[in-house]
């Protein structure tokens, strides 16, 4: 618009105005997803430990039965992810435990792989809690029983 000539009424801007829509609009929603994002790398590496902590425990307890060792990566991968994060140990929902290289009267040498379930939120806003749906994120660990040591 050239110098000296007025604009008509109705074109007036409003920058206080914009300056609170764009702040709300688009400042608010970054500034929650950058929030989000710090969790998952320490929530990815909570689910990692307490995979190789349960693995562990499945080889030091020497357990024979397929469910007490389920039970045992279970109960383990729960308490290392409570000692993580609060309420750690709900988030984790399954673990599983598969022996390979293992006969009926032989496990020496056999590779214990424990895999952990782990639900990750996806939005989660300080002092208020998740309010968006969760991804499950799954952590592998394997960990070999001893030569002279078996189940």
């Amino acid at each position: 618009m050239p110098r000296g000539q007025r604009r008509p009424r109705g074109e007036r801007g409003f920058a206080t105005t914009e300056f609170v829509a764009a702040f709300g609009f688009l400042m608010i929603p970054t500034l929650l997803l950058v929030i989000s994002l710090m969790s998952w790398p320490e929530r990815q590496a909570m689910a990692n430990t307490a995979a190789s902590e349960a693995a562990r425990e499945v080889v030091v307890k020497r357990s024979p039965n397929e469910t007490d060792r389920e039970a045992v990566a279970l109960a383990v991968a729960r308490e290392t992810a409570e000692q993580f994060v609060d309420g750690g140990a709900n988030s984790v929902t399954r673990a599983s435990v598969v022996v390979q290289n293992c006969t009926r009267t032989n496990c020496r040498g056999a590779e214990v792989t424990v895999e952990v379930d782990v639900q990750l939120p996806m939005l989660s806003v300080p002092f208020i809690g998740t309010i968006a749906p969760t991804y499950t994120y799954t952590a592998r660990a394997t960990e070999r029983v001893e030569d002279y040591r078996g189940f």
